[in-house]
Order: C-alpha cells, then sequence, then structure tokens
C-alpha cells in the first residue's frame, strides 16, 4: 500500500515537469526582442524543422523519465489502478510514463511561456511515440491520414479521419485482444489514453492552421 501511495506522490510533480520539459524549447526570455508577439516568432527561436526534432526528444524523454522515477521509486508495484482488473491493464510505470508524454504534447501544443498560444501541432512526436509504444495505433491513424487525405483531398482534412481511426482501431484492438509486437498492450486505458490524445490534436487542429495550404505570394 506503501507504494502505491508513493506513485500517487510522484505522478502529480511528474506530470507538470513533463508539461514544462515539453515547452522547453519554446521558454521565452523576458528579456528577448521578440517578446508580446501574437505570431509564431514568440514561440519559435530554432529553425521550423529543428524545433520538430527538438519536440520528438522531449517527449520521448518525458516519458523515459518518468517511466525510470516510477520504477525507482515504486519496485513492488507491478499494475496500474486504471482498468486493473482487465487483461490489458498496463504497468504502473508504462502508464504514468504515457500520461507525462500526453502532458509533454499538451505543452509542444500550448506552451505556457506565450500564453498558451502559438504552439506546434505536435504531429511528427505524437507519430513516433506511438510507433515507439503504441505501432498498432500509429498504423491506424497513418491508414485513416491516407484514406482521408485521399477521399477528401486534402491533407488537413485527413487528419480528422486520422484521429478517429486511430481512437477506433485502439477500442477494437482492445476488443479483439491483439497485442502488440512491443510497446504497451491495447486495452482500456490506452483507449482512454488515445482519446485524450486525439481531442488534444483535434482541438490544435480547429485553430486552422495544422496542415493549412501555405499562402501563395500574392496571398490567394
Amino acid at each position: 500500500m506503501r507504494s502505491v501511495t508513493t506513485v500517487g506522490i510522484v505522478t502529480g510533480p511528474l506530470i507538470v515537469l513533463a508539461y514544462l520539459l515539453g515547452s522547453f524549447a519554446r521558454w521565452q526570455n523576458p528579456l528577448h526582442p521578440d517578446r508580446g508577439l501574437d505570431d509564431d516568432r514568440a514561440a519559435r527561436h530554432l529553425a521550423p524543422r529543428t524545433q520538430q526534432f527538438v519536440d520528438v526528444g522531449l517527449v520521448i524523454v518525458a516519458y523515459w523519465v518518468a517511466e525510470q522515477v516510477v520504477r525507482a521509486v515504486a519496485p513492488g508495484v507491478t499494475f496500474s489502478r486504471v482498468a486493473s482488473l482487465s487483461f490489458q491493464v498496463l504497468f504502473v510505470w508504462d502508464s504514468v510514463a504515457l500520461w507525462c508524454a500526453l502532458a509533454a504534447i499538451v505543452a509542444i501544443v500550448a506552451p505556457p511561456w506565450t500564453r498558451f498560444t502559438g504552439g506546434a501541432d505536435a504531429l511528427l512526436p505524437v507519430l513516433v511515440l506511438l510507433l515507439y509504444r503504441a505501432p498498432f495505433v500509429g498504423l491506424a491513424g497513418i491508414a485513416g491520414f491516407v484514406v482521408g487525405t485521399v477521399a477528401l483531398g486534402s491533407a488537413r482534412r485527413g487528419l480528422p479521419v486520422a484521429l478517429v481511426a486511430a481512437a477506433t482501431g485502439e477500442w477494437l484492438l482492445w476488443i479483439l485482444d491483439v497485442y502488440p509486437p512491443w510497446g504497451v498492450p491495447n486495452g482500456p486505458e490506452l483507449a482512454l489514453w488515445t482519446t485524450a490524445l486525439a481531442a488534444v490534436l483535434f482541438a490544435r487542429w480547429l485553430r486552422g492552421d495544422v496542415l493549412a495550404t501555405p499562402p501563395t505570394a500574392d496571398g490567394q
């Protein structure tokens, strides 16, 4: 019971730290000349491509640090208390690590240093994380994106299809009891986590600039 309490004690700070870590690359010095701008210049001090790879690294680090901390402080606790009666229950360190990684993704989408605006779409970090820990969910999302893009005529319109495909695919994988070749088991907690992730990305998509076609020189 003491180990269970310890997990609860460390989980809150770990999620907060993961959120701050995810936003680290967008930290804005109060003396920075761009401070106060309302566009992406206020949030981005790295080249866009470099920023994407930094974001990937921060999300993976957030996952790994949370996993190692929980393993260290609660070695006697094996399973997560979320859906603990399920056959597909997660190890407690994987559970905490997934939610910490989601906190880091939220920070990329809505960094605190810029009043929660000016963040990135986080698509690349999400894709890498899914292929790393939930490969079948990632593949379902990719398939949905391809189908949606072809059927609806644009990558932007295909993204919501990908999000629905990922969440629905995870639910089907849970019901059919399909285990991935690596990563965490498909089950109730991963289905909940995938749905929360899809909601975060959909909220960011609603802003209108995710996978949008760049304007031409004449502004069209």
